[in-house]
């Protein structure tokens, strides 16, 4: 079993956005060095069965669907709402929420955790010049807490305004802050590897999902080297589909020089925990 904490699906919603055009994906496909060059199949295809094709291929059982609200991107919650009823058990989405209006944000919220029972929340603030211990978070985080909610935030220097934005010294803040939330570092707070190795280590509440910064990036050894050893509960796998198959990154990290007992981990049971899926 494969939990991929980090699946972006071809559906409409999706797949008319920037995200899964050629350009944007050759380009990251260059720079994390994935394959196929042109991306997946099922991306090329829009189809969200040949996704779930490879999935089954590459042995993943579960997706996580990370919303999205920024400009350019609008992923309203119905749509992954819909996603998750036709396929069950295969997606569990996390909110889409506009963090730059307060009242929007807490209806949101409740849309997507409270009416849907989504496990928590996606956000992306360094592409909007924020960093995640901003004041204007904090009434977001808080109403995450009343609902018990995950709040997963798009860390990395290639998905922010200024690579400060996403040093890990502004989640280290957030998690204390905030202690009864479990946050996620999505993409892994990169090239920040070892100060947010730090923070998580030091944070009961943070947890890192490095995708393919762990498996095709400089610096990625860094995250193995904790997921071999104390930070064996706090990694989570993901493939950053559509810019890389699953099977690929997939194969990749079964190559890393994990043990089994922190492989079978990352795969699954630390998602499966952090997500609360039960049986």
């Amino acid at each position: 079993m494969i939990i991929d904490f980090r699946l972006r699906p071809p559906i409409k919603e999706y797949a008319e956005t920037q995200m899964f055009a050629l350009d944007t994906i050759e380009v990251h496909a260059r720079l994390f060095g994935t394959i196929p060059p042109d991306g997946p199949p099922s991306a090329r295809e829009r189809s969200v069965q040949a996704l779930i094709s490879e999935m089954d291929e590459a042995g993943v059982s579960v997706g996580v669907s990370c919303g999205r609200h920024r400009p350019g991107t609008e992923i309203p919650n119905s749509a992954l709402k819909r996603l998750a009823d036709e396929y069950p058990g295969r997606f569990v989405p996390l909110a889409s929420v506009d963090v730059l209006d307060a009242v929007r944000a807490k209806e949101m919220i409740d849309e997507g955790v409270g009416d849907y029972d989504f496990p928590g929340i996606h956000i992306d603030l360094g592409v909007l010049g924020i960093a995640p211990d901003d004041p204007r978070m904090a009434p977001i985080y808080d109403h995450c807490d009343r609902l018990d909610a995950i709040v997963a935030i798009n860390t990395s220097a290639f998905g922010a305004q200024e690579q400060s934005l996403c040093n890990p010294e502004s989640l280290d803040r957030a998690a204390r802050d905030f202690p009864n939330v479990n946050f996620v570092s999505s993409h892994g707070s990169y090239p920040y590897v070892l100060q947010i190795v730090g923070v998580a280590a030091k944070r009961p509440n943070v947890y890192i999902s490095p995708d393919v910064y762990m498996s095709n990036m400089p610096g990625g050894h860094m995250y193995v080297e904790a997921a071999n050893s104390f930070l064996q509960d706090k990694v989570l796998f993901g493939s950053a589909y559509p810019y890389s198959s699953v099977s690929d990154i997939v194969s990749r990290y079964k190559k890393l020089p994990l043990s089994e007992e922190a492989l079978e981990k990352i795969f699954w049971r630390n998602a499966h925990r952090l997500l609360n899926l039960g049986d």
